[in-house]
């Protein structure tokens, strides 16, 4: 058994915004009274909107690499990650959004090494296309890609497993974890289902916390 592992969503956990969001205010605000309002009362399946905003953004790839760069990522991360290995845990990012603009992301900030599960994706026609593994074992139609899947396929090689997400698509996946760290959206699901949590803002607040749990 491994002694721990960060399991951590990337939009609007690691990333300041969604990436969705800032895509969809910046060059389609009218789809915000459209398919958003759509998504959010569940009418549409989460990767079929984000394709309604991904594939409409009209920009070439450079502007969409610009774009991609632009994004505010938590200003304590990469101390996050380093705290995880300095005490031996291993650290994944779990996200139904796409490994696209992530990868490239990590890249740009120099943490390339960071493991990622989350749904492929290519630019083509102006637009970013996600496109899920349907032969993988953590196949969900809904997301692209089942957290709670990827996290019981880890559960047992760990004695121990931290989450920390902000939506909807975290909850169940988290229920799976040791120590939950839950933000926005997330801590309202958690107070809902009466579900033991740590709420946070920023990574700065969950840093001290790790070591007290190993």
């Amino acid at each position: 058994m491994k002694k721990f592992l960060f399991i951590c969503d990337f939009d609007g956990t690691i990333s300041k915004v969604d990436f969705y969001k800032k895509m969809m205010y910046a060059y389609m605000p009218e789809k915000a009274n459209t398919s958003f309002i759509d998504f959010k009362a569940g009418k549409l399946q989460d990767v079929v909107f984000l394709n309604d905003i991904f594939n409409h953004i009209n920009l070439d790839e450079s502007a969409l690499n610009e774009a991609i760069l632009d994004l505010p990522l938590d200003d304590h991360f990469k101390e996050l990650v380093d705290e995880v290995r300095r005490l031996e845990g291993d650290f994944i990012v779990l996200s139904a959004g796409c490994e696209y603009y992530i990868k490239k992301l990590f890249k740009h900030h120099q943490m390339n090494d960071i493991a990622i599960y989350s749904n492929a994706g290519f630019y083509r026609d102006s637009g970013l296309h996600i496109t899920p593994n349907l032969a993988s074992p953590f196949y969900s139609e809904r997301y692209g890609i089942d957290k709670e899947k990827v996290v019981l396929h880890f559960k047992n090689n760990y004695n121990l497993l931290f989450y920390a997400g902000d939506s909807g698509p975290d909850f169940l996946a988290s229920l799976h974890a040791d120590i939950r760290f839950g933000k926005d959206e997330l801590i309202d699901l958690y107070k809902k289902h009466t579900t033991s949590h740590i709420p946070f803002t920023c990574f700065a607040e969950i840093i001290p916390l790790i070591n007290t749990f190993l």
